[in-house]
């Protein structure tokens, strides 16, 4: 079960989980430790965003369980967006901050095509 974060002011990430914010496309897949949903924003369709279920601000807060789970929940939501957009690659980096506060941390799991990458080397 997914809890509210008690964060106060609030963190997005949270409120999203929970319903207090809107969602388009609703959670893509929920484990017992990790969020799989839309990414809200401008990066592009098909990305995605993996994040704890519970509210951890730093990687080095990660129980081991959530650890554990983590390489291979990636690798799978990563197979997933290459099966459905056939990009050129999918690229997966740690997002943690929101205003130059820390926040929430989460993964995004963002596909790239040829016209993605420009024209750099």
């Amino acid at each position: 079960m997914i809890a509210d974060s008690g964060v106060s002011g609030g963190c997005l990430a949270c409120d999203l989980m929970v319903g207090k914010a809107p969602l388009p496309g609703g959670n893509v897949l929920r484990t017992e430790s990790w969020v799989v949903e839309h990414c809200v924003g401008p990066l592009g369709l098909g990305t995605v965003v993996v994040k704890p279920a519970r509210h951890v601000v730093h990687v080095a807060e990660l129980t081991a369980q959530e650890s554990s789970e983590l390489g291979l929940l990636v690798q799978r939501v990563s197979a997933a967006v290459t099966e459905v957009m056939a990009p050129e690659q999918v690229y997966v980096c740690l997002w943690s901050h929101a205003a130059g506060v820390p926040g929430h941390i989460h993964f995004v799991v963002q596909p790239a095509g040829k016209e993605d990458m420009g024209a750099s080397p």
